[in-house]
């Protein structure tokens, strides 16, 4: 825990004297994360949380004919997050493959679909295409800059049927899986 000493007497959060950082292995407010990085900072190195959870939520890498790839990201929290300066790329030794337009953002609890003919015109090598063989995704948050700020998402996800995608879902012990989807999206 966390306690208010008499240096701080002055200062309130909430009411609150003490703080237990530990309640939970994930906080969904991310107060825990920011705090604890914060100060951690005061004695070592360490990097900056931030307040958004961003995850890549769907991938179609077998599109029917006439049609294009799509991965889709899910913003679940429930403030607008801009993705300006973020990353997305299928190899992880190349994190700075695909790097989101300043204007790119999602909605509250909103989705955020990347598709194909989006990235028209780009070469090869800036291009994080899904493989319909299976293969993984790699989501970075960056700042305007596009310098990377810590928080990423890696998925894995396995071979799909033509016109059918790989999903999200959080099974029973509230662990990640992708899974192919019983009808397209």
């Amino acid at each position: 825990p966390l306690e208010r000493g008499p240096e701080l007497l002055d200062q309130s959060l909430g009411g609150c004297r003490v703080f237990n950082l530990l309640n939970a292995h994930e906080d969904p407010t991310f107060l825990r994360s920011v705090l604890y990085h914060q100060i951690s900072r005061e004695y070592i190195p360490a990097p900056k949380a931030n307040f958004v959870r961003v995850v890549i939520n769907e991938v179609l890498a077998r599109p029917v004919t006439g049609s294009v790839w799509r991965v889709e990201l899910a913003n679940l929290t429930p403030f607008a997050v801009s993705l300006n300066g973020w990353w997305l790329t299928d190899d992880p030794a190349v994190p700075f493959k695909y790097r989101f337009s300043a204007a790119a953002s999602i909605g509250p609890k909103s989705f955020f679909a990347l598709c194909g003919e989006d990235l028209a015109g780009l070469p090869p090598a800036n291009q994080p295409v899904p493989r319909p063989e299976g293969g993984q995704l790699l989501l970075f948050s960056g700042n305007a800059q596009g310098l990377l700020t810590g928080y990423a998402h890696v998925i894995q996800y396995g071979a799909s049927p033509q016109g059918l995608s790989v999903g999200r879902l959080l099974d029973s012990r509230a662990e990640e899986q992708f899974a192919v989807q019983r009808v397209a999206t």
